[in-house]
């Protein structure tokens, strides 16, 4: 079951994209659920932009906003069938999740972590938005999430590959702007691993 938030204020919009919903649904056989918490969504759909809205798996309609999947207008049926068809099948890595803290315990989605870097004796780990300090080692955060397309790509700098829109022989840029170095043994690594991430 496919867990859709419809973030779509117009009253006609709303409508157009819940048939898209039922058409998409007897396409390729995914039986889809409206919900109104954004907590375990597979998909979002909005014509706003929310804090809380994940860009690997929102679909803006009406915005052209850099690591978003953005649609003009809701009458592009087949743009928005297909937006929805690759956030749907994009890959599944575990876990989902990281948690961070002891006393005051964060949860952080792994797939909105940019970069986890060293940082005196303590990590940070930095989503599009929002920084966190942790007190593991670069080797155990490698360790936990072995699934996921993380690199080293620089002494101390492990990055989120996902993240990456653009890589050059000294240097990455990621989706929130973000310019990291990288180490000249690392480059080829990098660019094998994009063609595999571009092609799943």
């Amino acid at each position: 079951m496919i867990r859709v938030q419809l973030n779509i204020r117009n009253r006609n919009s709303n409508i157009r994209i819940k048939e898209i919903l039922v058409l998409y649904q007897d396409l390729f056989n995914q039986p889809f659920t409206v919900i109104d918490s954004p907590e375990n969504v597979d998909l979002m759909i909005a014509d706003c932009i929310m804090k809380y809205h994940d860009p690997c798996k929102t679909i803006l309609i009406g915005f052209d906003v850099p690591s978003y999947q953005c649609i003009q207008s809701c009458h592009h049926k087949e743009q928005i069938l297909k937006a929805i068809r690759k956030i749907i099948d994009r890959p599944k890595y575990e876990p989902q999740e990281i948690t961070l803290g002891k006393r005051r315990v964060v949860r952080i989605d792994v797939g909105m972590i940019c970069v986890i870097e060293t940082r005196g004796r303590r990590l940070s780990i930095k989503t599009a938005t929002d920084e966190y300090l942790d007190t593991n080692t670069i080797s155990y955060w490698q360790d936990y999430l072995e699934a996921w397309p993380f690199l080293e790509i620089y002494r101390g700098v492990l990055v989120n590959l996902c993240q990456v829109v653009t890589v050059n022989k000294d240097h990455v840029i990621l989706k929130n702007g973000l310019k990291l170095p990288v180490a000249r043994r690392r480059y080829q690594e990098i660019l094998t691993k994009m063609r595999y991430l571009t092609k799943e």
